[in-house]
């Protein structure tokens, strides 16, 4: 897998939808624990808008358990499957 974080892009400070953009022009899932996203995702599906998908994990979720959940999907979700869904890890 090719991962890439905001921080590493020198992205910790751009906003949740630029950040959301830049993901879907690559073809890249977007991994969150950021409410603010889910909002985002049904923002933009009302306008006709799509993305390349987001995972969304709870932070109440132990990290070992999402990064499986993640993972997971990630293998078995083909990157058409993915687009325009948010997938609860």
């Amino acid at each position: 897998m090719d991962i890439v974080t905001a921080q590493e892009r020198g992205q910790r400070q751009t906003d949740d939808e630029t950040l959301l953009a830049t993901a879907t022009s690559e073809d890249r899932l977007l991994l969150t624990n950021d409410t603010d996203f889910l909002r985002i995702h049904a923002e933009w599906l009302a306008t006709g808008k799509g993305h390349a998908g987001i995972v969304y994990w709870p932070q109440e979720r132990p990290v070992g358990e999402a990064i499986t959940r993640i993972h997971q999907y990630a293998l078995l979700t083909s990157p058409d499957d993915a687009i325009s869904v948010v997938k609860f890890a």
